[in-house]
This record gives C-alpha cells, sequence and structure tokens, in this order.
C-alpha cells in the first residue's frame, strides 16, 4: 500500500492507494492544492485518511472509513480529492479560521470579502487586483487569533458568462498583479452579492451583525466553534464591515477603493 503522511495548518492527513499510478496523481493533487504548505510526519500522528482504489476502472474514494462516493472518470475523483482534503483542513485548521472568502490589500489594509460560490468574488478580487490592489486569495481568507489575514494565493477559478469555469485558471501574473506574501490586519469585511442594475449603497454594520453574517461563511466553525468565534469577534472589533449589493466589478471595483481610501478605523 502506498502511502503519503502529511501535515498541514496543524492537520494530520494520509492519502493511501494501492495503484501507483493514482497515488502519485492523488499525492500530486494535495500539493497542489494545498500550495506545498505541508510537511510529511509520522503515520502514526495521522488524523485523517482518504483511501483510494481502482477497481476495474472505476475509482472509490473512503475518508476515514466512509464512503465519499464512487465513479468511473479519473480525473472527476482526482478533482473531488482537491475539494475534500482541502475542506478537512480548513475545518480542523489549528490556529487559524479558514473562511470561503476573496481577500486582497489595499496600501497595506485587508479586505476580506465572504461569500458563497456564484457569489461574484473572484470576478471582483480580479478586478481589484487589475487596478492596484495586491492578491492574497480567491478561495479562502485565513485569519489568525490577532484578527490578520494570510494569503493563500492559488490560482483564480474564473467563469464565463454562463457560469461555467474556463478550462484554464488565471495567474494573478496574467492580471497585472502581485501577491502578497505576509499576514496583515483585516481593515475592511465587504459583504457584497452582485445585482443587476443595482446601485451601490453600503451600509456599515455592528460588530454584532458582522460576526453573524461572517459565521456563515467559516467553514472551521462545525468544529471549532469556540475559537472561530473569538477570532471573528476579533475582526469584527478591529474591522469596518460593510453590506451592500454592487452591480458591474469593474465598476464596483473603483468605488471600493475609493471607499478604503475614505475610511478610518
Amino acid at each position: 500500500m502506498n502511502e503519503f503522511n502529511f501535515e498541514s495548518y496543524g492537520v494530520k492527513v494520509r492519502i493511501e492507494c494501492p495503484d501507483d499510478d493514482l497515488f502519485e496523481k492523488a499525492v500530486a493533487v494535495a500539493r497542489r492544492t494545498l500550495l506545498d504548505r505541508l510537511t510529511t510526519v509520522d503515520r502514526s500522528e495521522v488524523e485523517h485518511v482518504f483511501s483510494l482504489r481502482n477497481v476495474g476502472g472505476r475509482y472509490f474514494m473512503y475518508l476515514n472509513g466512509e464512503d465519499l462516493g464512487d465513479g468511473e472518470i479519473e480525473w472527476v475523483c482526482l478533482k473531488y480529492l482537491d475539494t475534500r482534503v482541502r475542506l478537512v483542513i480548513a475545518e480542523h485548521a489549528v490556529g487559524v479560521v479558514f473562511m470561503h472568502a476573496g481577500v486582497v490589500a489595499w496600501k497595506g489594509k485587508g479586505i476580506v470579502i465572504p461569500g458563497d460560490s456564484f457569489s461574484g468574488k473572484t470576478t471582483l478580487v480580479a478586478e481589484l487586483v487589475k487596478k492596484g490592489a495586491v492578491y492574497y486569495s480567491d478561495e479562502y481568507a485565513i485569519i489568525d487569533r490577532a484578527g490578520n489575514v494570510h494569503p493563500f494565493p492559488r490560482l483564480l477559478s474564473m467563469r464565463d458568462k454562463s457560469g461555467n469555469y474556463l478550462k484554464t485558471d488565471i495567474t494573478v501574473e496574467s492580471l497585472g498583479g502581485v501577491i502578497g506574501l505576509d499576514p496583515i490586519p483585516v481593515f475592511l469585511v465587504l459583504l457584497t452579492r452582485f445585482r443587476s442594475h443595482s446601485r451601490w449603497k453600503p451600509i456599515i454594520l455592528t460588530s454584532g451583525v458582522g460576526v453573524m453574517k461572517m459565521m456563515l461563511q467559516a467553514i472551521s466553525l462545525r468544529f471549532q466553534s469556540e475559537f472561530t468565534l473569538e477570532v471573528l469577534k476579533t475582526v469584527a472589533n478591529r474591522a469596518i464591515i460593510i453590506e451592500g449589493v454592487r452591480n458591474n466589478a469593474n465598476n464596483s471595483a473603483d468605488k471600493i477603493i475609493r471607499l478604503v481610501d475614505s475610511l478610518k478605523n
């Protein structure tokens, strides 16, 4: 049995698979999805085990013995592994909270844009980067106990006008942008969603309401509720939290930049 035992963000995981080719591809997926931010560990330390099997051209996946499903297409299996590895790390990460969010920095001020899939956060992040914002993530805001957000600069997964993912993810460099390297304080939390023909009239939320809104996107809340709430309260007490619908990303990016320049916290 092939094994890859690793730790990422304090979470210890094993990927095991008897098929050499599938195993090598699975390890490559784990390294890529975690930006190679992992270290190898002894198998006795592992807490979460992914098991993959190729049985007569059908692919099976298990997590800690639980059946995660099966199918006949290898790349679909590996894509699902990509998602589930990130989810396990995000749910159980030690010392940080993972939140579904896009993140950029403007003049050293962290802007966190929480949102579900199809909320338009990646498109908005891309427009902000084009206008000079420093790229941190289009997927996760990783926030520590002090309320600082850390970079997780995966390639940007852009969609076309029909909502389908493009075949190739976008690099920050292709947008003329740069990647942030160091943690920065969260200055603004922007709760927004695209709505055609809407007007930009954001409102400032209280810290209490802000915490409740951010909780909806906090992945670790299920398994680490006390720590997650502690971190979200720290962010809410330090940052400005605003909410409002927006129209197209290009115009909205300009307005967000002007807003950040005008705000003081």
